[in-house]
């Protein structure tokens, strides 16, 4: 597994980049202790980097206000670069 940044980790099947959300349990036995939520599956990394983009502008209502929080996000897990 590869760290993107402090949220998104990277790992791989035989088929597919694996995007995972990296949680923390808030109830129970294991309160406190981290785990990993898959988020999508994708067959390239400029759709997983733009799913995460995605995600981000839909949970950052303020974006206009924030637009740096985003610009940071993309320098962190490396940027998107066109396939042209």
């Amino acid at each position: 597994m590869k760290k993107l940044s402090d949220k998104y980790y990277l790992d791989s099947d035989s088929c597919n980049l694996v995007l995972l959300e990296k949680m923390i349990v808030e109830k129970g036995v294991n309160k406190g202790k981290d785990y990993y939520k898959t988020i999508g599956y994708y067959g390239n990394l400029k759709s997983l980097y733009k799913s995460i983009i995605e995600k981000e502008i839909k949970i950052d209502l303020d974006l206009l206000d924030n637009i740096e929080k985003i610009v940071k996000l993309i320098d962190e897990i490396g940027g998107i670069k066109d396939e042209q």
